[in-house]
């Protein structure tokens, strides 16, 4: 998943809070990224719309999206996780991008 990683590095790259390393920040990007790619995939996958930035028009405010990112509140860093849960509800670029990983 080449596509999955480039992500990833975006997301790195984009992060300016520095007080965390970039291979631990890198990591969790990445374990986050597994873990709502495929739930994403199951919220679109019932849904006619195939064009990624519709699909996100339509999804980024939903209780689904909402309830995936509080399911895995637990399971990682807090504020990493808001970021990559923020750059997916209020960034086109990105959500966009996560919507195309999740409809790989």
């Amino acid at each position: 998943m080449q596509s999955t990683q480039n992500l990833t590095n975006e997301l790195v790259s984009e992060y300016i809070q520095s007080k965390y390393d970039k291979k631990y920040l890198t990591g969790k990007i990445k374990e986050i990224l597994e873990a709502i790619l495929p739930e994403i995939a199951t919220i679109i996958k019932n849904r006619k719309e195939r064009e990624a930035t519709k699909l996100w028009d339509n999804i980024k405010e939903t209780e689904e999206i909402k309830n995936l990112f509080r399911k895995i509140l637990d399971k990682t860093d807090r504020s990493i996780l808001i970021y990559v849960a923020s750059k997916f509800q209020n960034n086109q670029y990105f959500g966009t991008k996560i919507i195309g990983e999740a409809l790989i």
